[in-house]
């Protein structure tokens, strides 16, 4: 016969600790010397601990759930039962069997008030993609009443339950709380999944140190996957903070390790073609970008062919710049699909399609991408020598960029560049936008030597008879 109560007991304090190979120990231990009744319950419990792997450890958790069963069939009224069974499931929707786990994890949540059922129950439907319902269900949980090994869990799956419901700020709490209750390495992937959420709130410096503590916990640990984690979050890190050389060292390091895993992932593959782009080598981040499209999934695959767009244009390479772009804007729930239609008029401009580029920059400007669009139509308006429109775009790009910015420069010289091609009728003007991009213009670039000259000019007609004298 098995004391039930001391047997759970001693396995919570081993799950408490992580150690699942000793809590397997006492529950087989327990099965052997039990009765009928107590063996369904051991056999719950066992599935229970199996899913605990997430959808590695479903069917083994569902073997154990049919073995309850068949030890005692009234076990498949317990609430912890049936909402064991929608978790298990909902890894295995392929499976077919006939039963809803939807359904049953919303009948656990409006018949039941036992809390470790009702934490599962919201796993399920957090998996099937029920958020609003998983949400609501775990904000109402009483947390504390859980055993030990499920609280840091039931804040990794509130956090990512508040992730995916964009309330980043809340999500970053939540797994704050976690990796407070997790033990040991279960405590440094909450604090990266913690990074992860202020890097997206741009909080890099934070992020960064919460890498730094996760680091220390991983001492002695050989988990290639979770440490390519922690790699290629320090690399997003460091690239946030402008250290893209330190960052290229850690995201080589995460692709490595994923390489020996033979796991290569499109995040590895995406903030490795950042970084290279960051360090002025857009062609081979091309071809990181190109792996990440591969990878990716249909929500990512857009941005990254966006990113290997902008890629190919940097590396002068527009055909090639076009195709992926085309292929982007064929996503209509893409969020930056104005930018995607700016970055097409530059690859039409370079290819010399005035037409098909001023099109696309017109329909980019007025979708919201003001900066980058007015640019081209700029640049086509001077090649039309249309100049006032030209005139117009340009100084609506030096309006609205930021300065200093590339595009900003970029803005100052041809608005120098477009009024002395109108005669220098306004020098007073032209002395101001060749003076303000000379000021972020290396001496070694061809721009150099032709704003000092519209300088020199402005200065001398500004000098002249009737004009007003500089001081």
């Amino acid at each position: 016969m098995t004391n039930l109560s001391t047997l759970w007991q001693q396995t919570s304090q081993a799950l408490s600790s992580e150690h699942f190979e000793r809590a397997f120990e006492l529950l087989e231990r327990g099965f052997r010397s039990a009765r009928s009744q107590e063996r369904a319950r051991i056999a719950l419990w066992a599935a229970e601990l199996h899913g605990l792997y997430g959808e590695t450890g479903a069917e083994d958790g569902l073997h154990y759930l049919h073995m309850a069963l068949d030890q005692d069939p009234a076990i498949g009224q317990d609430p912890l039962y049936r909402a064991l069974h929608a978790e298990l499931a909902s890894y295995l929707p392929e499976q077919g069997s006939g039963f809803q786990p939807r359904e049953a994890a919303l009948e656990v949540l409006q018949a039941v008030s036992d809390t470790p059922a009702r934490f599962h129950a919201a796993c399920a439907l957090l998996n099937l993609g029920a958020l609003p319902e998983a949400l609501g269900a775990l904000e109402k949980l009483d947390w504390q009443s859980l055993d030990p090994y499920l609280r840091w869990r039931y804040f990794s799956w509130l956090g990512g339950a508040l992730e995916q419901s964009n309330r980043l700020e809340d999500a970053a709490t939540a797994y704050g709380r976690a990796a407070d209750l997790a033990p040991g390495v279960q405590r440094a992937s909450m604090l990266q999944e913690q990074a992860a959420v202020l890097l997206s709130l741009e909080q890099a410096s934070v992020a960064s140190e919460l890498l730094d503590r996760a680091w220390l916990l991983y001492y002695g640990n050989e988990d290639a996957y979770h440490l390519a984690n922690w790699h290629y979050l320090k690399a997003q890190a460091l690239l946030a903070l402008g250290r893209p050389e330190e960052a290229a060292a850690q995201i080589t390091t995460a692709d490595d390790l994923e390489g020996s895993i033979e796991e290569s992932s499109y995040g590895v593959q995406l903030v490795y073609g950042q970084t290279l782009m960051a360090l002025g080598q857009p062609a081979e981040a091309a071809e990181r970008f190109a792996r990440a499209v591969r990878l990716a999934s249909s929500v990512d695959r857009p941005y990254a062919l966006h990113e290997l767009g902008v890629a190919h244009l940097d590396a002068d390479a527009p055909v090639e710049a076009r195709e992926a772009l085309l292929q982007a804007l064929q996503d209509d729930e893409y969020p930056f699909l104005a930018e995607v239609y700016a970055d097409l008029a530059e690859a039409e401009y370079r290819l010399g399609r005035l037409a098909e580029a001023e099109a696309s920059a017109t329909y980019a400007l007025n979708q919201g991408a003001t900066v980058a669009a007015s640019l081209i139509l700029g640049a086509v308006a001077f090649d039309y020598y249309h100049l006032g429109e030209a005139l117009e775009h340009y100084t609506r790009v030096a309006e609205h960029a930021a300065p200093g910015s590339r595009e900003w420069i970029t803005a100052q010289q041809m608005l120098a560049d477009v009024l002395a091609q109108d005669g220098f009728r306004d020098p007073a003007r032209i002395l101001e936008h060749a003076q303000a991009a000379l000021e972020h213009t290396d001496a070694q670039d061809e721009w150099y030597t032709t704003l000092q000259g519209y300088v020199d000019r402005a200065m001398e007609l500004l000098r002249a008879p009737g004009k007003r004298t500089l001081n």
